[in-house]
């Protein structure tokens, strides 16, 4: 049996959301929500680090879409925070 060998496309981009998150040092887990379906996208503790990258489906770069970011201090020492309307940057996954 000759099997003919499958080429894949090495210079191909796939293209995808990049969020990049700067934290709050009291924040102690963030959520990532649609804003048009309020569906939650992500969900994670911070574990003491203030930099996070998320990377979502490509919808979530283009003027349209629109993400909201929640903060909770699960410690109630603050009150939750929201960062609202944030676009994701457009990258190509095989940078990342």
């Amino acid at each position: 049996m000759i099997l003919n060998p499958v080429l894949i496309n090495q210079a191909a981009t796939v293209p995808a959301s990049l969020l990049h998150l700067d934290v709050d040092p009291n924040a102690e887990r963030f959520m990532v929500i649609d804003r048009k379906t309020a569906a939650l996208l992500y969900h994670s503790k911070t574990l003491g680090q203030s930099i996070h990258k998320v990377v979502f489906p490509l919808q979530y770069s283009i003027p349209d879409a629109s993400l909201c970011v929640l903060l909770f201090d699960d410690d109630r020492e603050f009150e939750s925070k929201m960062a609202d309307h944030i676009l994701c940057d457009t990258v190509d996954l095989k940078l990342l």
